[in-house]
């Protein structure tokens, strides 16, 4: 009687483990299409006039009017972009059409054949302005004395006066259709970081290329212009965090 009760019993707890029915853990490409898309942070890294590397915040090169912008990844390999309630101009479009793809086994991600969603950085060297100690009740000018002035030996009579230069970074819309293979970084449901770089250039102004007019004070000398700024190629390295709303 005791082994038909425990055969009863095994069978009853194989018949209740194949009923229960395991639900597949969502894939990449289901998370995707599953909301909204909007940026939400980001970084950029560029050459500056000097030649040495700078970050700064994307967001603040991002135009307002595309900040609540948001993208949506239909079935397939379509995806359009969507213009918020802050539209750039009212002849804008509602919303763009692209494709996507993942691609290195969900390492990466494509978008292309109309996407437009990413915004460059371009510097420039403004015209230098004179330093001053004090404004107000009396101008004062700084100035250098023999510090990488004067010759060996020389004490100069004639002040330098010392100049400020002023960078300015300005919001550039690249419209870059294409965005290949990106680097897809901490993919969950509700965000990922998209890793990826751009080429551009920037206004090289080392060994005196300032492309300004300066005075030799070196006798005989006349005024001359000091070599014109050389423009050289660049890497832009972005980063760019998206989460869904």
């Amino acid at each position: 009687m005791k082994k038909y009760l425990i055969l009863s019993v095994v069978v009853c707890v194989i018949v209740a483990s194949c009923s229960k029915k395991t639900t597949p853990a969502a894939s990449k490409e289901d998370m995707l299409r599953s909301g909204r898309w909007s940026v939400a942070s980001g970084t950029v890294t560029f050459r500056k006039p000097s030649g040495f590397d700078t970050t700064v915040n994307y967001m603040n090169f991002l135009p307002k009017c595309r900040q609540d912008d948001y993208m949506v990844f239909h079935n397939g390999t379509d995806a359009a972009i969507f213009t918020g309630s802050n539209k750039c101009s009212p002849a804008d479009p509602d919303s763009a059409t692209f494709l996507w793809n993942f691609g290195n086994d969900f390492a990466t991600l494509s978008m292309y054949n109309g996407f437009d969603f990413i915004y460059g950085i371009a510097d420039s060297v403004l015209p230098f302005r004179f330093d001053t100690l004090s404004q107000y009740p009396i101008l004062v000018l700084d100035t250098i004395h023999g510090i990488l002035d004067t010759e060996f030996s020389y004490t100069r009579i004639v002040p330098i006066l010392d100049t400020i230069w002023n960078l300015r970074f300005d919001s550039l819309n690249l419209h870059y259709n294409n965005l290949y293979n990106a680097k897809v970084i901490d993919f969950t449901e509700s965000s990922f970081t998209l890793n990826f770089w751009v080429y551009g250039s920037y206004p090289d102004t080392s060994g005196h290329h300032t492309g300004i007019f300066i005075r030799t004070d070196v006798s005989p000398g006349p005024d001359t212009l000091d070599w014109p700024v050389i423009y050289k190629p660049d890497t832009l390295k972005y980063s760019i965090t998206y989460k869904k709303s």
